[in-house]
C-alpha cells in the first residue's frame, strides 16, 4: 500500500440515505465476518434488480494467460453494460467506507457471461490498492446440472455457491487466503457483475481487519504475546495449519511429552 494512516477512520459527512438497504443494519456482523476471512453473502441485495439485467448485450470472448503462458480463464465480457450497477455502488459508497473503515474509490465494474466451456481458475484478487472484491450474481433459474459454481477456498476448504439472482458477495482480497474460482460451465448462460473497491491510503482499522485471520492461524488464541518477539508472537516462524489444528484438538501437550521422552 502507498501509505498507512495510523489514525482512526472518520466517516464522511453525508446526508443519510433515504432508501437504506435491508442489510445495512448488519454492518458490524459483516465487518467481523470479513475480518474472519469469510465471504459475506447477501441474498435479495438490491431493489428492482431488473435494472442490472445483462441479457441482450454484446459480448466479447476473452482468455487470460499466466506468466508461463498457461490459460487460466475463458469468459465473455461486456464493458458498457453495467452503468446502473456502477451508479448503485457509487450511491452506496459511504456504506462501504463505513464497512471497511477506510476511504475508497469506485471504479468500473464489468459484466461477465459464462457459457458452455467457460471457466475461471483459482486466484486471489490481491493487488496493491484493492480493498474489497464485489461479485453480483445476476442469473435467473439456474440448472445445477450446468455447474458454474463460485468456489471459495479461503483457508477452510472449498465452499461452493451456485449461480443465483440478485445475490451480492463481498470479501477481502488477501494474498493466498482469498483463493476462488468458477467451475467450468456445462450449459446455460451464467451472468454476473464483478469488480473491486480501491484505496489510495490504508487506515489502521482496515489493516487490523485484513490481517486478523492470518494472525489467528499463526498465533494460539489465549496465549501471551510478547511484543518484542515480532508479529509471530513467541514463535520464530509462522505456525503450520497442523499446529493450529492441534491447538483446538488439544493434542499439543501430548506431542510435547512424546518428544521429551524420545530425547531421553
Amino acid at each position: 500500500f502507498r501509505r498507512v494512516l495510523f489514525r482512526s477512520y472518520k466517516p464522511e459527512l453525508e446526508t443519510k440515505s433515504t432508501d437504506p438497504l435491508w442489510w445495512e443494519e448488519d454492518i458490524i456482523a459483516m465487518r467481523i465476518a470479513l475480518a474472519n476471512n469469510q465471504v459475506v453473502k447477501i441474498p435479495n441485495a438490491f431493489p428492482d434488480p431488473e435494472r442490472f439485467s445483462l441479457e441482450d448485450q454484446e459480448w466479447t470472448t476473452k482468455k487470460g494467460f499466466d506468466q508461463d503462458n498457461e490459460e487460466w480463464y475463458e469468459r465473455q465480457v461486456c464493458e458498457n453494460c453495467t452503468d446502473a450497477f456502477n451508479m448503485e455502488i457509487k450511491k452506496r459508497k459511504n456504506l462501504f467506507q463505513n464497512l471497511l473503515m477506510n476511504r475508497v474509490r469506485v471504479e468500473h465494474f464489468a459484466g461477465t457471461r459464462y457459457t458452455k466451456g467457460n471457466y475461471l481458475d483459482s486466484h486471489d484478487d490481491s493487488t496493491q490498492d484493492r480493498v474489497l472484491t464485489i461479485v453480483y450474481h445476476n442469473t435467473k433459474d439456474w440448472d445445477p446440472k450446468c455447474r458454474g459454481e463460485f468456489v471459495w477456498q479461503g483457508g477452510n476448504g472449498g465452499k461452493r455457491e451456485l449461480p443465483s439472482y440478485n445475490t451480492l458477495y463481498l470479501f477481502l482480497p488477501r494474498n493466498d487466503l482469498s483463493e476462488h474460482s468458477i467451475d467450468r460451465v456445462r450449459c446455460g448462460e451464467r451472468f454476473a457483475i464483478s469488480g473491486w473497491l480501491y484505496a489510495d491510503d490504508i487506515s489502521s482499522e482496515y489493516l487490523t481487519m485484513l490481517h486478523n485471520f492470518r494472525w489467528q492461524l499463526e498465533n494460539q488464541p489465549g496465549d501471551i504475546w510478547d511484543i518484542s518477539s515480532g508479529t509471530d508472537g513467541p514463535k520464530s516462524r509462522p505456525s503450520t495449519r497442523d499446529e493450529v489444528r492441534s491447538w483446538y484438538e488439544g493434542d499439543e501437550q501430548e506431542e510435547i511429552e512424546e518428544k521429551f521422552l524420545e530425547e531421553l
